[in-house]
């Protein structure tokens, strides 16, 4: 299987990993194996997270253009939550050291 990092820069401070782990496999995505939320508070001080997280992608449809779009756009936005209309901006993760300046 394939697998993918990303960043989301920013996720509500209500959001639980929990939640972020059954996302993605929920949406017929993948399963999540390494997730690092930080905790930060904005200049309004109010908390949010953001999050490097490592997703060992299915083999379907939904992941590969995950995937592809992740690459091709550079950024995305995943509608995690229709109800509450509620979405994160997902960017592709390069660790700093594998980073061209």
């Amino acid at each position: 299987m394939t697998t993918i990092n990303i960043y989301i820069p920013r996720i509500l401070g209500s959001v639980t990993e929990a939640e972020i782990l059954s996302v993605f496999p929920r949406m017929d995505i993948g399963n999540v194996t390494k997730i690092d939320m930080k905790y930060k508070i904005n200049e309004r001080k109010h908390g949010y997270y953001y999050a490097f997280i490592t997703i060992q992608l299915y083999s379907t449809i939904r992941a590969t253009n995950f995937k592809k779009n992740v690459y091709e756009y550079g950024m995305i936005r995943l509608l995690y939550d229709e109800e509450a209309a509620q979405y994160w901006e997902i960017k592709h993760h390069i660790d700093r050291n594998k980073r061209i300046n």
